[in-house]
């Protein structure tokens, strides 16, 4: 009876430790969205704007378009 017990206590506590640890899908996209920005702010300022046009291949895109 004790072990049934101390086994219901792990499982709740497993899974109430596993809801709290989830974060939801507009926290994840709203993280990888500030990276990004944070990332290509970071990209563009150190990119000289005489280059911003520059494409390495035809089928690639600048900065400009």
């Amino acid at each position: 009876m004790m072990l049934k017990k101390l086994g219901c206590i792990i499982v709740l506590l497993s899974v109430c430790s596993m809801y709290a640890q989830q974060i939801t899908v507009k926290e994840a996209f709203l993280e990888k969205w500030s990276n990004s920005k944070t990332y290509l702010m970071a990209l563009a300022e150190s990119m000289p704007e005489d280059k911003f046009s520059f494409k390495p291949t035809e089928g690639s895109m600048d900065f400009k378009s």
